[in-house]
């Protein structure tokens, strides 16, 4: 452990403050830590002078039954050796800290599981998540992933017959079918989603007239999913509903429906995903996955089955994990971005609600705590679950100080001098592991 003090002086605050921030980028990277001072506090300034160091407010007598119980605080954290949210099964993973201590790994803590891998390209993501799916697999549940790459098919081909995998390709021959999973007329959830997605395909029209809906067709669009859904299962999809459609709104949809330049993709009579009775299902969108228009429309029916899949009263008491690979494209959907809450939040609840976690996978943290956008305005939800993080702290064993310290990195730490100019002091100490 060593510490120094360094003083700088200039009469404009502005060159000042670009000075000490010079400094402390500077003295950050050779491993110390920065504390600023303002000159005017007396004892501050009294350490300056010759044979000060005694008089430091930063310096505490420490006895050594103390000191051992300050440094607990930097012991290496031995993780969950037994998950509760599990019934006390073992951990899912089991880590090797820096100094040799085993991490037991678990992302559900506090009745919630949620899990966020953040890094640039071939950084290791998708090995890591891979890695902990096979052990998640495990407590006997469901895991399900959304790629943009084959990065999940390993793990469905591990399972063998207990995994599937389904691809979007090029070929424009494999597809979908919204009406596979529809349940009837009284399936509200599903006409909810049906006439979002759609809503969405309008949103993609070059047109701005093509973009919305008259007040008459909004009523048209109801009936057409309504009378779609009565019919027998095989006559059940999209080009259908478009075609129980005035002709300005099947014009609309055209891209979508009916040998469209997109009708592949949502106007299948066989719906390419089948059953999601398997126990591994590993979605690989690398066909959509340079299409900005595609990729979250397809994402956000994958996600509407796998999330409805969960909510099944028979995989209730099931551990779940469902992981979307660049979720950003995902959350750039408005409908999912405001409806966050609702599916985010019951996929992270503890075992008394399905034991069920959600993962995701992006190159910038930006974009998700954004909705999806480096510029965006709505935020994801506060409510995510904190983790506990090593906070340091400064202790002010002097009175007289309180309120007189503001935070390290705050742009207020420097305070005119009565005799002209501006001066700061900083406190310098090595970062300790």
């Amino acid at each position: 452990m060593a510490h120094g003090f360094v003083v700088t002086y200039d009469k404009n605050p502005r060159t000042l403050r670009n000075t000490c921030a010079a400094l402390k980028k500077s003295l950050n990277q050779t491993g110390f830590s920065v504390c600023w001072e303002s000159v005017d506090l007396p004892d501050a300034w009294r350490t300056f002078l010759p044979a000060g160091r005694d008089f430091s407010i930063r310096d505490i007598p420490f006895t050594t039954t103390q000191f051992g119980a300050t440094s607990l605080v930097f012991k290496a954290s031995e993780g969950q050796p037994h998950v509760k949210d599990l019934g006390d099964e073992e951990a899912q993973y089991v880590f090797m800290s820096g100094d040799g201590t085993p991490f037991h790994f678990s992302p559900f803590i506090g009745g919630r599981g949620v899990l966020f891998g953040v890094g640039p390209i071939r950084s290791g993501k998708s090995f890591t998540k891979n890695t902990l799916a096979t052990h998640f697999m495990k407590y006997g549940g469901l895991f399900r992933a959304i790629d943009i790459d084959p990065g999940s098919e390993p793990v469905a081909q591990t399972f063998g017959e207990n995994g599937s995998i389904f691809r979007v390709e090029g070929n424009r021959t494999q597809g979908l079918n919204p009406f596979a999973v529809a349940e009837g007329p009284e399936d509200m959830r599903f006409v909810g989603h049906l006439k979002n997605t759609i809503l969405q395909m309008l949103r993609t029209n070059d047109n701005e007239q093509l973009r919305t809906l008259e007040l008459h067709e909004q009523g048209q669009l109801d009936a057409a999913i309504m009378a779609t859904l009565k019919l027998p299962k095989e006559f059940q999809r999209l080009g259908t509903v478009a075609n129980h459609c005035s002709k300005e709104l099947k014009q609309k949809l055209e891209r979508w429906v009916d040998g469209g330049m997109d009708a592949h993709l949502f106007d299948q009579e066989q719906d390419a995903i089948g059953s999601l009775d398997k126990a591994v299902a590993a979605f690989n969108l690398a066909g959509v996955k340079d299409d900005p228009i595609a990729l979250p429309l397809v994402m956000s029916e994958i996600f509407y089955r796998v999330t409805g899949a969960f909510e099944d009263p028979a995989r209730r008491l099931l551990p779940k994990w469902l992981d979307v690979d660049e979720s950003h494209a995902l959350l750039r959907i408005p409908y999912i971005r405001a409806g966050r809450n609702r599916h985010v939040d019951p996929i992270t609840k503890g075992v008394c609600r399905s034991s069920r976690l959600a993962g995701a996978s992006l190159r910038r943290l930006d974009l998700l705590l954004h909705g999806g956008s480096a510029h965006g305005r709505r935020p994801l939800p506060r409510r995510l679950p904190a983790h506990p993080g090593r906070v340091r702290s400064h202790p002010q064993p002097h009175a007289e100080a309180r309120g007189l310290y503001r935070p390290a990195g705050t742009r207020r730490f420097q305070k005119n001098h009565p005799r002209g100019g501006t001066r700061a002091v900083c406190r310098l100490d090595l970062n300790t592991p």
